[in-house]
């Protein structure tokens, strides 16, 4: 979810996707196509003309080896280090998440990212990758539509349910490296370093299957018959995307 300008297109038509149709729907895109990385926020700031928006400045590869200085001072020590990671590859992103989540708790958070969706400009400013995200909304709005439904007050019902709207990043497991390819268990890519672009449609479709589930691990979930959902993981090892505690919520 990174609240760019795909992520408004999938809120816009949230209500009426494949997610809450009432009749079982299989996707008809494959989540390879998805381009998700590891990637590491290494500086963020506040949009200067989007209350709404920060900007960050997101690692996406490991920070290179800095040639070792004999006898080093605590100073020459941090500045090897600074220099090293800004020689690193990394990508800006617009996200807007003020209202959800404090500058310093972002600030060196692992995250990641969706590499292959249109960069866009947001208020100016390009954003190059999307931040992906669990979020309760869709579990509000349906609270506050059957509150309405009963007292009748869709005024209140839509200020409480913004109130209770939260947030989290999905965080990717620390064990593997910044930059290391992910992907939902049974469906690697074929050539994970030659993604093709995301058209938004596309995109919105499959963001309509992400999800987490009761454990709060992010999953592909096909809602078809007899078939497990996908976790979001890596061939490294068997630990998986989480997040901190929004259960059985939309992820995007």
């Amino acid at each position: 979810m990174i609240y760019n300008n795909a992520s408004r297109i999938i809120r816009a038509g949230l209500l009426n996707s494949v997610r809450f149709n009432s009749t079982i729907v299989k996707p008809s895109l494959s989540p390879a196509l998805i381009d998700l990385r590891i990637g590491k926020i290494i500086n963020i700031k506040r949009h200067e003309n989007a209350d709404k928006l920060y900007v960050s400045q997101i690692q996406i590869e490991p920070t290179p080896t800095p040639t070792p200085t004999p006898n080093p001072t605590p100073t020459e020590q941090e500045s090897t280090v600074t220099t090293a990671q800004a020689q690193a590859k990394t990508v800006q992103v617009c996200s807007g998440l003020v209202d959800f989540i404090p500058q310093s708790e972002l600030l060196n958070s692992h995250v990641v990212l969706v590499m292959n969706l249109k960069p866009s400009k947001m208020r100016g400013v390009k954003s190059e990758a999307m931040l992906l995200a669990a979020s309760n909304e869709s579990q509000v709005a349906a609270d506050a539509t059957n509150e309405t439904a009963t007292e009748g007050d869709q005024v209140n019902a839509n200020v409480n349910a913004k109130a209770q709207v939260q947030v989290e990043l999905v965080n990717p497991p620390m064990s593997l490296p910044l930059g290391q390819q992910l992907f939902f268990k049974g469906y690697k890519p074929a050539d994970c370093t030659n993604f093709k672009r995301l058209k938004s449609n596309k995109w919105v479709e499959l963001a309509g299957f992400l999800k987490t589930d009761s454990d709060g691990r992010v999953i592909f979930d096909e809602n078809s018959d007899g078939k497990s959902s996908a976790v979001l993981g890596s061939d490294l090892n068997d630990d998986v995307c989480v997040v901190k505690s929004l259960k059985n919520c939309q992820v995007r």
